[in-house]
């Protein structure tokens, strides 16, 4: 029987869809898969050469997402040295910085 697409995958109540997709290369036609999920409020796509790959590639992802895992702070560019300095110089005095 033909997989029908897209592909639902579900795992803990999220879902990403796997899409068949064609790409040209060099003149040469590839079929991959292009799993699609929504992460912090982003599209994400990631494309994997197999099926398989791709629906193992979804179930991370919403597991990753149903566990929390994708709520992590990220700071970017001089964000992270201001948050270690202000770190640095707090624990001589024992003070914690989330307080």
């Amino acid at each position: 029987m033909k997989t029908r697409f897209p592909v639902k995958v579900q795992h803990n109540g999220v879902v990403a869809k796997i899409h068949r997709s064609f790409q040209i290369q060099n003149g040469k036609k590839y079929r991959d898969f292009l799993v699609i999920y929504w992460k912090s409020g982003r599209r994400q796509r990631i494309r994997r050469s197999t099926l398989k790959a791709a629906q193992i590639e979804a179930k991370n992802a919403c597991n990753e997402i149903s566990n929390g895992e994708h709520l992590t702070f990220e700071l970017k560019n001089g964000q992270r040295l201001i948050y270690q300095r202000a770190i640095d110089s707090l624990a001589p005095v024992g003070i914690k910085l989330d307080i």
